[in-house]
């Protein structure tokens, strides 16, 4: 069984439990996860899904998880897993059905980054799309290759920019928004990071900006997704994204379908 057979048979156990899911999504727990939010039901039911598949596949892996954090299966794990078992749970809670759910999985390394992930998995939930990245081979849609789009200007664009500040101090960050604002043809936003991610990469959408600083990590099935893509995927010093697989670690960047467009944008940030 190679990785994607892994994360397919992850997916396909999450999915079947989706399915069968008849809870309401708006109903809070008493659980507050390693970011301080509040976790739905459905962000506990998916994560409860995704671990007994883990457990049903009898693999030693270390699991990193949105609502848990960190678990060991085995004593000498052979690979990492990540999984964000539900991305737009505030959408969900909402009844706005735009979320989706991330599965990386990576060869194991005490000192994990992103270059170390193998294949990842990404489904719209309500919309049955699936998207697959194997490194080296390439990324799909439905079984399709994608690619991302060849829009060179930000006049021509269409971009997505997270502007969620979740407590922090975005002022700075902010002005620099206003700016890009005023440069764009229009601007998309979905409320589940892994849907704008894979939209970049399917030339849905022209870019993405997430410079706050405060991404979690967990989402690393959508650089994944983006990097095999074609996509043009960057810090905000403009090097190529690099990040460590950990619960605590997060994620800066700009996404864009050329180097033109993603250098456009990276100017106004400076």
């Amino acid at each position: 069984m190679n990785e994607v057979d892994i994360i397919r048979k992850i997916d396909a156990h999450m999915y079947e439990s989706f399915l069968e899911n008849s809870a309401p999504a708006n109903k809070d727990t008493e659980n507050v996860n390693p970011f301080g939010d509040t976790s739905i039901y459905w962000d506990i039911y998916m994560e409860n899904s995704a671990i007994d598949a883990i457990k049903s596949l009898g693999i030693n892996t270390k699991l990193i998880t949105e609502e848990r954090g960190e678990i060991s299966f085995g004593e000498k794990p052979e690979y990492i897993i990540i999984i964000d078992p539900l991305d737009g749970s505030k959408n969900a809670k909402r009844g706005i059905p735009l979320y989706a759910y991330g599965i990386s999985i990576a060869k194991y390394s005490k000192n994990p980054t992103n270059k170390h992930v193998l294949a990842s998995l990404i489904r719209l939930l309500e919309f049955d799309e699936v998207y697959i990245a194997e490194t080296g081979k390439g990324a799909t849609k439905n079984g399709k290759k994608i690619s991302p789009s060849k829009t060179t200007t930000l006049k021509e664009a269409f971009v997505s920019i997270d502007t969620a500040s979740h407590g922090y101090d975005l002022s700075e960050y902010l002005e620099r928004i206003h700016t890009l604002m005023t440069k764009i043809k229009d601007m998309r936003r979905f409320g589940a990071n892994l849907i704008d991610m894979v939209y970049v990469a399917d030339s849905r959408l022209d870019a993405m900006v997430d410079l706050r600083g405060i991404f979690p990590s967990i989402h690393v099935s959508g650089w994944h997704i983006l990097k095999e893509s074609g996509a043009i995927i960057i810090d905000k010093s403009g090097k190529d994204l690099s990040f460590e697989l950990s619960i605590n670690s997060k994620m800066s960047f700009i996404t864009a379908g050329t180097q033109e467009l993603a250098d456009e944008i990276l100017q106004i940030f400076k």
